[in-house]
């Protein structure tokens, strides 16, 4: 599977004050272009734009696009769920919006504590097993927004799940906050794939202050060797000129340099370190 995932959760728009103002001119040309480059997987979520993310991926992708060409994960919003026959109700409707008759990969939306608790009390693990066997997900799993001991606890009660998607980036895997390093290694214990969000925490990674840049001998080669995953900031030209980069992780010489940014930002208080956003994934 290729590396880059194409995530919708934030989509070009016609008007910067409306979210839902999808402009599809562009988001058209994003999207032609990410799998002209080799990228197969679309992720989005029930929740995502109050539902305009599901139906502008079936207006782009999916009405455009032979099925065979492109995977699709997207969410349920478990919280929101007050029975199991619920999940059943949710599925129905992000099926009709995305215009297809299964998934590549579903998953839970949003595990925390408390979120789990009610996954476990409405039985939506034993949802997403039904969904697997039917065939209406080829694979099933969850998003995980807490600690690595609950992710553990999760785990191991629910060994069937095939993914994880954690939030993982060089800021944030020494984090006291987020912890992203223990929970890939809780992962990787349990011998689940990972798929990664915020790889670059929605685009602020691109843009660095000052002293962090300064790390950098030639911030523009770096930062394409780094593979800095083309975050839909929607502009073309970027989608154009770093086509190398969206499959391309960073060498191992060039780590130490990312932890050292790393430090640079969180002394420079550039980030709010340990506030969990929403997701745009990359796969690994």
């Amino acid at each position: 599977m290729n590396k880059t995932g194409f995530g919708f959760l934030r989509l070009p728009r016609l008007d910067q004050n409306d979210e839902k103002s999808v402009n599809y001119e562009l988001l058209n040309e994003l999207v032609d272009a990410y799998l002209e480059k080799g990228g197969t997987y679309f992720d989005t979520a029930f929740t995502y734009l109050d539902g305009v993310s599901e139906e502008a991926l079936r207006k782009s992708l999916v009405e455009r696009h032979p099925r065979s060409s492109f995977r699709i994960a997207t969410k349920l919003p478990g919280y929101k769920v007050k029975s199991h026959e619920e999940c059943w109700e949710y599925f129905d409707i992000q099926l009709k919006r995305c215009g297809v008759d299964y998934f590549d990969t579903y998953l839970l939306h949003w595990l925390n504590n408390k979120n789990y608790a009610l996954a476990e009390q409405y039985d939506e693990f034993r949802f997403l097993r039904e969904l697997k066997e039917s065939g209406k997900a080829k694979q099933i799993g969850f998003s995980f927004h807490d600690g690595p001991e609950l992710l553990d606890q999760i785990l191991t009660a629910h060994p069937e799940v095939d993914i994880i998607l954690i939030q993982v980036n060089y800021l944030d895997w020494n984090s006291e906050a987020l912890r992203a390093r223990e929970l890939y290694e809780v992962g990787a214990k349990h011998g689940k794939k990972i798929r990664i969000m915020e790889p670059v925490k929605g685009g602020n990674l691109v843009n660095l202050p000052d002293e962090a840049a300064a790390l950098l001998k030639n911030r523009g080669i770096l930062l394409k060797k780094v593979g800095i995953f083309v975050p839909p900031t929607f502009q073309k030209v970027r989608m154009k000129q770093q086509p190398k980069a969206l499959h391309r992780f960073p060498p191992t010489a060039q780590v130490p340099i990312l932890f050292g940014i790393a430090q640079k930002v969180q002394q420079g208080h550039h980030f709010f370190i340990g506030v969990c956003v929403f997701p745009q994934p990359v796969v690994q």
